[in-house]
Formats: structure tokens, C-alpha cells, sequence
């Protein structure tokens, strides 16, 4: 190569690398905080929100046999959730609505020291026996189901795997009644990787851990700490477009969620951190489960709260909520690893019998009813497609995709 060639090639990288550096100007780029900046470019975690007080719509209150639920998914149709310590070891199968226990899985040869949370991915549901009020335990573990087997109906014979770990900056596991940073209560599935998200007696902050998923013995590795201000109960992240809702309550019993979402992959705490504020643990109950059940809405449960001194008898309870206006959907720059291109196309609109649709590449398609429930998934080839929607009811269902701005499709 000669000199010249190599002349223009140094003074090449050094004109685009200089222009680029200068095209990204750090800030906040979320149009519904108080500190947008509408020339921001990349979102360096800045924005701050105005005070959002938000009340989720009541649905039922849960059965006795669940007063103690404690972490919520929707699967195949239904939630799942389990009770926490000094409980049977068995995963309760619920209606989306009214609550009502569907069916009890039981499983095999093992205990619940204190299951606290549950999560899932396509193939096995997740169970975190880690509740760890004292900070003296040293068995934390995670069951993990197959599906299959729930598939199968067996509710007296579920076998399991443990995924068994601890916490390597844990020096000290002399007992100390809530005042603890090695307890937990919130986790979910992604990317082959475990999170785990801390319930900080001492500092009130959550600390994000990782693990593998597979059987076996782990060091939990730290990745990232958040000063949540309040304990966290629950997380639900959603698989579609990345949002992540944090569950707690203060010690004041002020219950909370923080939404998190515009964040660098991995670092959940790098982003958009948005705060909305939810009546007091006596009316909701003991907030313990989330989870989505469509792009921006899902359901939370509480368990039951009985103090005699106080007059207080809350059963355990089920709630609705909706957070798409908090979300700031439809805006591509605020939804991780999303490119808003041409939308999908749907016809006829409205539908009876079938609907086709065009999907311009591969991807999972979603399609849920107004109530924001799952109506419909699969992963489907770039081309057209007709699918039988005779059998869903009348009324609008939502069809989304990754990548993809949401489409209204009225059945009647």
C-alpha cells in the first residue's frame, strides 16, 4: 500500500469518526418526561418524571388456598403463582380474572422454605426458593419445571431440577430479623440468563444478579445496583418490546412500581426510570406478583395482610393494570432494541371467519384481545399468512410484532 493510499485512509477514519462522535448528543429523549431534550440523540438515562399517583383496577379477591400467592406469570392462557414460606410446595394454576384456582400442580421431593418469586421461558417455569428475611440462609435455589410436564396433567407427580447459588460478597450469615441487603424476591428469564433483583432491608436499593439457568451450583455475579426507595417484591419483563416493571412497597406500606425501558441491553438501570405510586398495602393487599399479559398491560396480586392491632383483614386480591400512556409507546427511539419500520398489514378489517396478514420478515407475531390477553402466537416466515380467528369473539384485538407499530384488527 503506498503512502498516499495511506494518507487518505488515516484522514478518512479520522473525518467520519470525528463527524460521528459529534452526531450523538447525550440527554433525555423521552417526550412525556420534564427534562426532554428534543435534540438528545442518545438517552443517557437522565429523565426525570412528574409525580404519577396510579390506581389498578380491582378484578377479585383470591381463594384461601392462595392468601399467601407470592410472584405471578401468564401462561398458555392462565396465571401461575405460588405461596411463600412454611407452605405446601405446590403451583397453583389460576383464571386470568377472576382467580379462581384452576388447577394445583404438586411437586416432587422438595420443600418451600420460602418460595418468593416465579418466572418462565418457552420450554420451563422458574421457582426462586430464596426469601431470605434473616440473611442467614445458605440453600438459595431456583426449581425449575418442565411445561411439559404441567401439559400433561400431572398434578401429583412434577418432577424437578435445582439450580442452587449464593451471593460471593456475603461475608457474615448471622441472623438479623429484616435488616438485610441477601434477600430477594423479584427475578426473571432472558437471554438464557437468570436476573435476579435484590430486597434491600438495609438501603432500600435493589442489586441485579445473574445466573445461568441450567442445573448446578453458581456464584450469583453483580451487575448492576438501582436506589429503588422501597423493597422490591416482583419484576415482570416483557418478552415483545423489553419493558420491565419493578413491584414493591415502602416501609411506610406505600405500594409502588417503577417502569424501566430505553436501557442499554443488559444494564436495566441505564435507561428510562419512571416511578408511579399505588395505594397503600392495606387496600391492594401485600404486593407480591406482576406480570404482562400484553404490550403494556398485565396483572398484580397481593397477599392477604391480618394485623388484629390495627383492625386491618385485607384478603388476598387480584388487579388489572394498564400502563401504556407511562410507557411512551409508539415513540421508536424509546423501546430497546426496536426499529419502527413499515407497519404490518392486516385484511379484512374487519374480520370474520380468517384474517391475512403480511409480515415483511421473519418474527414472533402476538395478537391479543382488548383485554390485553394472549389471544394468539407463533413464529412465523417473512411472507403472507391466513390465520382461522372464527372461534376469538367479537371485539378489537391488538397485532404486534417486534420491531413493528401495532395494529387494531376489529372481529365481528
Amino acid at each position: 500500500m503506498n503512502k498516499y493510499l495511506l494518507q487518505v485512509l488515516f484522514f478518512s477514519f479520522f473525518i467520519f469518526g470525528f463527524q460521528n462522535s459529534r452526531a450523538q448528543v447525550p440527554g433525555c429523549t423521552d417526550p412525556n418526561a420534564a427534562n426532554y431534550n428534543p435534540s438528545a440523540t442518545e438517552n443517557d438515562g437522565s429523565c426525570s418524571y412528574p409525580l404519577s399517583n396510579y390506581q389498578p383496577a380491582f378484578l377479585s379477591d383470591l381463594p384461601n388456598p392462595i392468601r399467601e400467592t407470592s410472584g405471578l406469570i401468564s401462561w398458555n392462557g392462565s396465571l401461575w403463582t405460588v405461596n411463600d414460606s412454611g407452605n405446601s410446595p405446590t403451583l397453583f394454576e389460576l383464571d386470568s380474572n377472576s382467580g379462581t384456582v384452576i388447577n394445583q400442580y404438586h411437586l416432587k421431593q422438595i420443600t418451600n422454605i420460602d418460595w418468593e418469586a416465579i418466572t418462565q421461558n418457552d420450554s420451563f417455569i422458574f421457582i426462586g426458593d430464596f426469601g431470605n428475611n434473616l440473611g442467614n440462609r445458605q440453600d438459595l435455589r431456583i426449581i425449575k419445571i418442565a411445561k411439559s410436564d404441567l401439559l400433561q396433567g400431572g398434578q401429583d407427580s412434577v418432577a424437578n431440577e435445582l439450580i442452587h447459588f449464593h451471593y460471593p460478597e456475603q461475608q457474615s450469615f448471622t441472623p438479623s430479623n429484616r435488616n438485610t441487603p441477601w434477600d430477594a424476591e423479584a427475578f426473571f428469564w432472558h437471554e438464557d440468563t437468570l436476573h435476579i433483583f435484590t430486597k434491600d432491608w438495609t438501603n432500600e436499593q435493589t442489586t441485579h444478579y445473574l445466573l445461568p439457568d441450567i442445573e448446578g451450583s453458581y456464584a450469583a455475579q453483580r451487575k448492576e445496583s438501582f436506589p429503588s426507595a422501597g423493597l422490591i417484591t416482583d419484576v415482570s419483563r416483557n418478552p415483545e418490546n423489553g419493558h420491565i416493571v419493578l413491584l414493591g412497597y415502602t416501609k411506610t406500606y406505600r405500594a409502588f412500581a417503577w417502569l424501566l425501558f430505553d436501557y442499554k441491553e443488559g444494564y436495566f438501570f441505564s435507561g428510562n426510570k419512571r416511578r408511579l405510586t399505588l395505594p397503600l398495602t392495606a387496600t391492594l393487599g401485600q404486593v407480591e406478583g406482576i406480570c404482562f399479559t400484553g404490550p403494556y398491560q398485565g396483572r398484580i396480586s397481593g397477599e392477604a395482610i391480618v394485623s388484629q392491632s390495627l383492625g386491618i383483614n385485607t384478603p388476598p386480591k387480584l388487579y388489572a393494570f394498564d400502563f401504556t400512556s407511562y410507557f411512551t409507546p409508539g415513540n421508536p427511539t424509546l423501546i430497546p432494541d426496536r426499529q419502527l419500520t413499515e407497519p404490518l398489514i392486516a385484511y379484512p378489517n374487519p374480520a370474520k371467519e380468517t384474517i391475512t396478514i403480511m409480515v415483511p420478515r421473519d418474527l414472533v407475531l402476538y395478537i391479543h384481545n382488548n383485554a390485553g390477553q394472549l389471544t394468539w402466537t407463533q413464529s412465523l416466515k417473512k411472507g403472507t399468512h391466513t390465520i382461522p380467528c372464527a372461534g376469538w369473539g367479537k371485539g378489537i384485538y391488538t397485532i404486534s410484532g417486534k420491531g413493528y407499530a401495532p395494529v387494531k384488527l376489529n372481529i365481528n
